[in-house]
């Protein structure tokens, strides 16, 4: 069960008052086969992405509650590219988190970081029924690819991501592209046992796919 409190913040943008959550407990019992993780009750995702109305800074609750210092320019910047977006369209659990992925990316995120910021907008839109999950699945699956060509990732990261970046496009609808990040996988697991649960995983969303594991 999801349980959570709530605490009135400032901005530390623009010093507007908004309600923060706070996620005090949740369970899991399954998961999707892009890793989003199934709960009892409703989804903690919401909860953990806060966003000013007013500005569009967005972060965890500590990020209100205890907030890092900020130049001016960086404020600014905020301002700028988010206050248009948060003031025109409804501020949905996937648009707080794409909110956020935009923010970050004035901060230099990398691509994997960025991949993953996407990906949550995407589970997020999932668990609200918001038409923009596709949308929010093609830029992950964007970033995780810049993220395997740049060689940002570890060994271990370097498998999931490959393997997700054919399951998003498998989502998308784009078969070929898919089959492409899936094969992947399974040549490098003839050759690197680590990689053997992904390539079973993979094998499988390429015969007979399923959208849990």
């Amino acid at each position: 069960m999801t349980t959570f409190y709530e605490t009135q913040e400032k901005c530390p943008v623009c010093a507007n008052d908004v309600t923060i959550s706070h996620l005090t407990s949740t369970n899991y019992f399954g998961q999707h086969s892009d890793f989003h993780r199934m709960t009892m009750g409703f989804s903690p995702l919401p909860l953990l992405m806060n966003t000013c109305p007013q500005c569009g800074y967005s972060g965890s609750d500590k990020a209100f509650a205890e907030p890092e210092a900020m130049s001016s320019h960086f404020k600014q910047q905020i301002i700028e590219k988010l206050q248009p977006i948060v003031i025109s369209q409804p501020l949905t659990a996937g648009r707080r988190y794409e909110l956020f992925a935009l923010q970050e990316e004035l901060r230099g995120a990398s691509a994997y970081e960025m991949a993953d910021y996407y990906l949550r907008a995407s589970w997020a839109a999932r668990d609200e029924g918001d038409m923009n999950e596709p949308n929010y699945q093609r830029h992950a699956a964007t970033f995780f690819q810049k993220a395997l060509e740049n060689s940002e990732l570890n060994e271990a990261d370097e498998g999931i991501v490959t393997y997700m970046t054919g399951e998003l496009h498998r989502r998308l609808g784009d078969t070929d592209t898919a089959t492409h990040w899936f094969t992947r996988v399974i040549d490098r697991a003839k050759h690197d046992p680590s990689w053997q649960r992904l390539a079973e995983l993979a094998q499988r969303q390429h015969e007979t796919p399923r959208n849990t594991i």
